[in-house]
């Protein structure tokens, strides 16, 4: 069994002075799945699969990486398989978890939407305490801290990975309240086909060590992946997470917003991706993170990442990009980063959240510099462009509504 392994890396790079390309965890071990208690409606069929998911399942990649598969297939831990072919979503799936305070356990899923259906699946995860899930009451009288936090060992890890066929609907809940465990592991991979639609809700409410990994490939036309994120984190308790919409049909659609509340000497590690490949065009992709910080000791650390190689595509993050500005192809623009007006960013790019470019500026290079001022030619040249980008655009729309 992997004791160490490394999770979450991004899919393009930054310095890893950093120390932010990806995240190092030691001490894994697993013992087999935890017996959660599942609770399946009506329409929604649960398929025990000993010899883990279906083969179609194998090329879905989850959020925290290879060393997560590798993990879960030297388990030997099975698979639970959920899938629906109607609309069912009004009966959610729930799945609870209450992990013991010694517990090192992994559970997969597999959840398959077939083609025009709709369900819901609710997992809340939970620590035990006084032979409950934390967060419960106690009986009057007993000592709410019966399982402390040092004597809480466990290791606690869930894999999802979902197939979502044409113009399907799934909404996946996952409320992680962990208060006392050591380490949490979930990772999520998905595929998402034409039509269809992935929400992701993550409540992060608890845990000393939480590592999250959410990956969507949007492979279909019109697929549509969005990620609805909360969490507060307190003490000395970690928080590292690693979202990537990986947009791949054309007119894909992408949504990751995070808010959080960070206390004392939390830490937080949020990485966002949007990835536009080639022949996503007319794509669209954006994240957005609110923080509140409450501690002088709080350590907060963000890597919003929009990966371009298709040119016909809009991508928004937390950077400050002002008008008339040309963001060539495979650049990328870290959080923080001010670029004026009418500027040109060359292909390749890599703008940290230091630069404060001025006005008329061209930025090349890695990390990128504002290495001269724009000739009145070239910021012409900019409008002119992006004329040309709107007219293929409606060309473009306009055929394809021909043939839809």
């Amino acid at each position: 069994m992997m004791e160490n392994m490394k999770i979450n890396q991004l899919p393009s790079k930054t310095w890893n002075w950093l120390k932010m390309n990806e995240t190092a965890v030691s001490g894994i071990s697993v013992s087999g799945a935890h017996e959660g208690n599942l609770e399946i409606p009506e329409g929604i069929k649960k398929t025990v699969c000993p010899a883990g998911l279906p083969d179609r399942f194998k090329d879905v990649a989850g959020g925290m990486g290879s060393d997560m598969d590798m993990l879960v297939k030297e388990s030997s831990a099975g698979a639970v398989l959920l899938s629906a072919d109607s609309d069912v979503s009004g009966k959610p799936a729930r799945i609870r978890f209450a992990y013991g305070a010694s517990e090192h356990s992994l559970n997969t899923f597999g959840i398959l939407a077939k083609e025009g259906s709709n369900m819901t699946v609710i997992m809340d995860m939970a620590a035990e305490r006084n032979g409950a899930p934390d967060g419960t009451d106690t009986t009057a009288g007993e000592n709410p801290a019966a399982v402390s936090q040092s004597e809480h060992t466990g290791l606690s890890a869930v894999q999802t990975k979902l197939i979502l066929e044409k113009d399907a609907k799934v909404t996946l809940v996952q409320i992680i309240r962990t208060k006392n465990a050591k380490t949490v592991l979930n990772d999520i991979g998905a595929k998402v086909a034409d039509g269809a639609k992935l929400s992701v809700i993550h409540l992060f409410l608890g845990g000393d060590k939480v590592y999250n990994g959410c990956r969507a490939e949007l492979i279909g036309k019109k697929s549509n992946f969005t990620a609805d994120i909360a969490y507060t984190v307190a003490d000395d308790c970690v928080l590292d997470m690693n979202y990537v919409a990986l947009h791949e049909g054309k007119k894909s659609v992408s949504e990751i917003r995070t808010d959080g509340v960070l206390h004392e000497s939390a830490r937080k590690l949020f990485r966002g991706t949007i990835d536009f490949k080639k022949g996503s065009a007319g794509s669209v992709g954006s994240e957005q993170e609110t923080v509140l910080m409450l501690g002088d000791g709080v350590v907060n650390k963000t890597v919003p990442l929009i990966l371009c190689a298709e040119e016909n595509v809009v991508g928004n993050h937390g950077a400050t990009i002002g008008d008339r500005v040309i963001v060539g192809m495979g650049a990328t623009v870290l959080d923080g980063a001010v670029i004026g007006n009418d500027c040109i960013i060359g292909a390749g790019a890599l703008v940290t959240g230091k630069m404060n470019a001025p006005d008329g500026s061209m930025i090349l290079g890695s990390p990128a510099k504002v290495v001269r001022e724009l000739t009145d030619k070239e910021k012409e040249s900019i409008l002119a462009n992006a004329t040309l980008y709107l007219e293929k655009s409606k060309e473009y729309r306009a055929h394809a509504a021909k043939q839809a």
